[in-house]
């Protein structure tokens, strides 16, 4: 009798987790399989499914951080204004005149234009400021290659350190690639 689909995609599931557990102690794909039970080829493609499902997930998890910090950049921004524009109303103040003999005399209501605080528009700016920069809509910044003390590493500098890279690659500057034969 044929195993059913389901059962085949859940076996499969299982053992998986099973090879994605043992491939993050560190064994062979050869240890794996013996471990599992399969062959070292069914293990490869195992390792490439995790590995695919991992960089998804990952994709999808950072995808998922970004909503989360722009919804909560968004919230911020918006009770800035609303504070801003609270604070652009008119405010009323109460006075009471000082009788002669020291006692209070009757209050009166006084209307006093405002301007609006201006400690909420700068949050309005740091919220998109902080917007831009995670979705990425900055200009680069340009970032000059410096060396272990932090000092900038001249052009003669680096075109030398890219000669001794490609000279252990087998390479040389104005010289094809050497045949690997």
């Amino acid at each position: 009798m044929k195993p059913s689909k389901k059962r085949t995609e859940l076996s499969i599931e299982q053992r998986r987790a099973e090879v994605a557990h043992l491939y993050l102690q560190g064994l062979t794909q050869e240890e794996i399989a013996e471990a599992v039970g399969v062959s070292q080829p069914t293990v490869s493609i195992d390792l490439k499914a995790i590995q695919a499902d991992w960089k998804a997930q990952s994709v999808e998890d950072l995808n998922d951080k970004k909503l989360l910090e722009l919804a909560k950049l968004d919230e911020a921004e918006r009770n800035a204004w609303e504070q801003f524009n609270r604070s652009c109303e008119d405010a009323t103040k109460t006075r009471r005149e000082v009788g002669a003999d020291g006692e209070f005399g009757e209050g009166y209501m006084e209307k006093v234009g405002q301007s609006g605080n201006p400690r909420y528009l700068d949050i309005v700016i740091r919220c998109i400021e902080k917007r831009c920069a995670l979705l990425g809509l900055d200009a680069p910044q340009k970032v000059a290659q410096t060396d272990a003390a932090g000092n900038d590493i001249s052009a003669e500098e680096k075109a030398e350190r890219a000669r001794q890279m490609l000279a252990r690659h087998g390479y040389t500057l104005g010289t094809p690639r050497p045949s690997k034969n």
